[in-house]
């Protein structure tokens, strides 16, 4: 934070001598923005994670009211998290095309999902009325945009991996090797993100029926699945980066 409170918060100009394109038009708006959306998420982050701390520790007395706050200040947490993933992934996104774009939004629309299911939950810890169906409803509607977004991603492999096919010599060489091998990790992750369609939306289901014992199963299936998205991702990363040496 003290380093972020001595950053410009105004990014530079854009040259009045360049054309402006409706696309550019929107990545410059969203630069703009990111200063302050990245200065919100970390007060966000920050506070919730201060707070989870103090209620952690106020929970040693092993008082029942104390031990109470612990599980909303945990989900508060979480929805930070998960809201300050969402920015980041926003940002690094912005002038991404092809499959990467499609997998960050499909991402996005995920965690969305997950948000609405822990703000479900906050309201049921609080002791307050929660309407499970509104709740399942709006988490299916984030799990239509990313069951769009992930097969808007496998057809723009399609594209991608047909181009490649037809550039001859090229895809035998270090970098179009490179490009294959990513693109069949990329699929990989397609087969990932539908099956954490099908999780989320069987947590929507326990969620309309009012089942809190049945959240156990899609979350559990839920946790394996966010580590082997993380597992692609990582080796992706990888890949590229030996590719650099």
């Amino acid at each position: 934070m003290d380093v972020y409170r001595g950053l410009s918060t105004q990014a530079p100009a854009f040259p009045a001598s360049l054309p402006r394109e409706a696309r550019s038009a929107g990545l410059i708006t969203l630069i703009n923005q990111t200063p302050d959306r990245i200065g919100s998420l970390m007060i966000s982050t920050t506070q919730a994670s201060e707070n989870y701390v103090r209620v952690i520790e106020a929970a040693g007395s092993g008082k029942a009211a104390d031990l109470a706050e612990v599980d909303n200040a945990r989900l508060e947490l979480m929805i930070a998290q998960a809201e300050a993933q969402n920015v980041m992934l926003q940002s690094a996104s912005a002038g991404m095309e092809g499959p990467n774009l499609h997998f960050a939004r499909g991402q996005i629309a995920s965690s969305q999902a997950m948000i609405v299911w822990m703000r479900h939950n906050k309201q049921l810890f609080a002791g307050h009325q929660a309407d499970g169906a509104v709740a399942a409803r709006d988490m299916r509607e984030h799990l239509s945009t990313m069951n769009a977004e992930v097969t808007n991603m496998e057809q723009s492999l399609d594209v991608f991996e047909a181009e490649l096919a037809a550039m001859g010599d090229f895809r035998r060489t270090d970098l179009g090797l490179l490009y294959g091998s990513v693109a069949i990790s990329l699929r990989e992750s397609v087969v990932v993100e539908r099956k954490m369609v099908e999780a989320l939306d069987q947590l929507a289901e326990a969620v309309r029926s009012g089942d809190q014992e049945g959240y156990l199963q899609p979350t559990t299936r839920m946790e394996a699945l966010a580590r082997e998205r993380m597992r692609l991702d990582a080796s992706r990363r990888q890949l590229i980066a030996n590719a650099g040496r």
